[in-house]
């Protein structure tokens, strides 16, 4: 089944790293990436994304805002957090 996941992370290279992993183990689905918390909304306004994976420590307004600001958007969407050190 296609999907289309937003890859919402403020550092390129966890962007790239996840977005492939996610290529590899889903091959039918479609990454879309936000280097921030208004590129995610933008994409999400955009297109059509089915779930997002969201960087929580996001420069900016952060992943928690952005969480919150996609619930109210989209509350259907599967949202999930990480935290990377």
């Amino acid at each position: 089944m296609q999907r289309t996941v937003l890859v919402a992370d403020d550092n390129k290279l966890a962007r790239i790293v996840a977005s492939k992993a996610l290529a590899k183990i889903r091959r039918n689905w479609a990454c879309i990436e936000g280097g921030g918390s208004n590129q995610a909304i933008a994409a999400v306004q955009s297109q059509d994304v089915d779930m997002s994976l969201i960087d929580l420590n996001m420069s900016g307004d952060g992943g928690l805002i952005l969480a919150a600001d996609l619930r109210r958007k989209r509350p259907n969407m599967l949202r999930l957090r990480k935290v990377a050190q």
